[in-house]
């Protein structure tokens, strides 16, 4: 299986098709990554949702807010959203593997 995507964000085990789950009401997401980092002399980790989208939103900030809750609602981790160029997230971080849908750069 996919135990391998599994990863430890902020203390709670995040699964990528959590995270697609929580997304499949908003059809324009076409594919996310999540990074994970920690800057130096911070001691919590962040994580930002980065969403590729189909087109531009007409609603970019309406739209990071409402994905931004339902995360926190479903999975229960807050994370920064950010909208990007489809071509900014690669393809295999989709369906059905989820290959690349976590990026961890902590301790890099």
């Amino acid at each position: 299986g996919q135990v391998g995507a599994i990863r430890k964000i902020k203390g709670v085990l995040v699964h990528p098709a959590q995270i697609d789950r929580a997304l499949q009401d908003h059809r324009e997401v076409v594919r996310f990554q999540v990074v994970v980092d920690q800057l130096p002399g911070e001691r919590y980790e962040r994580a930002t949702l980065r969403l590729a989208m189909a087109a531009p939103p007409a609603e970019a900030d309406e739209l990071r807010r409402a994905i931004a809750a339902k995360i926190k609602a479903n999975i229960l981790l807050q994370m920064e959203v950010e909208l990007v160029a489809l071509d900014a997230i690669p393809e295999e971080a989709g369906r059905p593997r989820f290959a690349g849908a976590i990026v961890d750069r902590r301790g890099k």
